[in-house]
């Protein structure tokens, strides 16, 4: 059995493609160097493969979970580690390999989604594979633990099911995690302690005891961030990979599969044939440039804004589920601003074309939909109030000083007016309108949160600097949830 020191000094990190693994390596050596076992747990053949032959710490590589037959019932581990629903848990995970229904298209089946799965048979809301992984996860890591073998979670932020249930287990040990993911300061990754996206150093700091400096450092970036109006996105190194790396793993996907590549390949030339022509309708619903301008400038019409998310991401399916279909959104939300403003949305421009018909037409028909184009920020400051699942617009609200009401699990959700029982938005909604929104100081306090809870760095950037950074982040999260402990 390992003592609380040996599990104090290890990390476990789930390795979700062969294609991280010459970055595990570099953060693995940064690691022992200060000390720290690092053990990898691949979550398919691939990446396990990837581990055995390329990586030079092969030996740390636990690959045993890929062929893993449980031997305890689903049964008893979801109610050991607190899962109220395997349906639940798995979600964002299927979202991700699309064997599921557009949110609009309960028929979606009958009437080919977008996003069907191209093998054979395999139909939209078919949980039993992603069931059958959740159990053989839960096994596999409650065994590990059991024995004294665990160690801390280290993960990038995502909701496949290995992150999850290792987060699980580790938490129902007692064992604290560390995650890597978004910052909105370019260049930089945040450092959260749950797949909530909780960040240690927000909502713990009064602006009164903030020092001159750490308040000029803020209030410096508060006036770039008005002054440069910055359009803040992820900031991973693989977010595009080049054409010839895609080319590249297209000629190696046809020499594995054979034949048994073309239906997957007929399937994405399909899909982003639809995804062209959903686009151009999109486009053709929403008002232009110009007419968003006008709208935004007219300065007798009060508005609420909702920036739309993409549904399939976690933000979405891990952590506002209850809002994946947007579109029912929307209409409620239309009927729960005040009487003298209208709801002003706006779609995603990097995701225009992933809402189906039948929500873009809800969309047009209950709000006034602006350009994806246009710029985010000029829609913020004519803003009453913005109501968000968890956006990055969110963030970007509060550093304008409007109020923002939030559905979802966000990061800066100490800073925001939470909604935790839908059936009274309307009534939070006018109170946020009312309030005027954040005080300066409490904007402050905020930002500070976010830069002393972010490093220069981000995930699968192997640069020296890069990992050093993360590393530090990676320890000082990890040794504070042990010292509070």
């Amino acid at each position: 059995m390992a003592d609380q020191t040996e599990i104090r000094r290890r990390f476990i990190v789930p390795v979700m493609s062969e294609t991280v693994v010459p970055f595990l390596d570099s953060l693995c050596r940064e690691l022992a160097d200060r000390g720290y076992e690092t053990v990898f747990v691949p979550q398919s053949r691939a990446a396990a493969a990837a581990g055995e032959y390329q990586s030079e710490f092969s030996i740390n590589y636990n690959s045993g979970i890929v062929n893993h037959s449980p031997e305890r019932d689903l049964d008893f581990l979801v109610e050991k580690y607190d899962i109220p629903s395997a349906r639940a848990l798995v979600f964002p995970q299927m979202n991700y390999d699309y064997p599921h229904s557009d949110p609009p298209s309960l028929d979606a089946w009958d009437h080919e989604a977008r996003y069907l799965p191209p093998q054979t048979g395999r139909k939209p809301g078919n949980f039993q594979p992603y069931i059958d992984w959740l159990h053989r996860c839960l096994d596999f890591f409650d065994q590990v633990f059991e024995s004294g073998n665990g160690g801390m979670p280290l993960q990038y932020q995502g909701g496949e099911v290995i992150r999850r249930v290792l987060q699980r287990v580790a938490q129902h040990h007692d064992i604290p995690a560390v995650w890597i993911g978004f910052s909105p300061l370019e260049g930089h990754s945040g450092f959260y302690i749950n797949e909530g996206s909780d960040w240690l150093t927000l909502g713990n700091t009064s602006y009164d005891s903030l020092t001159d400096k750490e308040i000029a450092q803020a209030r410096s970036y508060l006036e770039d961030f008005r002054t440069e109006k910055p359009i803040v996105r992820a900031d991973r190194s693989d977010q595009k990979p080049s054409f010839f790396q895609r080319m590249a793993n297209r000629i190696r996907y046809l020499r594995e599969t054979g034949r048994d590549a073309l239906p997957r390949m007929k399937h994405r030339a399909k899909q982003r044939f639809r995804r062209a022509l959903l686009s151009q309708y999109a486009e053709r619903s929403y008002c232009s440039v110009n007419e968003s301008q006008n709208i935004i400038s007219h300065q007798e019409m009060d508005y609420v804004f909702y920036p739309l998310q993409y549904y399939i991401e976690s933000r979405v399916t891990m952590r506002a589920p209850a809002f994946y279909e947007q579109s029912w959104l929307v209409e409620y939300l239309s009927r729960s601003v005040p009487t003298n403003h209208k709801l002003v949305t706006k779609d995603h421009p990097q995701q225009l074309g992933a809402q189906p018909r039948r929500a873009v037409d809800t969309i047009a028909r209950y709000s006034i939909p602006l350009a994806p184009s246009y710029h985010t920020h000029e829609v913020i400051e004519n803003a009453s109030a913005v109501v968000t699942l968890n956006n990055t617009v969110g963030y970007e609200a509060l550093l304008y000083g409007k109020p923002v009401i939030t559905l979802g699990k966000a990061f800066y959700d100490d800073y925001t007016y939470k909604v935790d029982d839908i059936n009274d938005i309307d009534r939070t909604i006018k109170y946020a309108v009312n309030s005027g929104g954040p005080s300066e100081e409490k904007i402050i306090e905020f930002v500070h949160g976010l830069i002393s809870g972010s490093r220069a760095g981000v995930w699968r950037d192997d640069s020296p600097e890069s990992i050093h950074n993360l590393v530090e982040g990676i320890v000082e999260t990890a040794e504070a949830q042990w010292e509070s402990s």
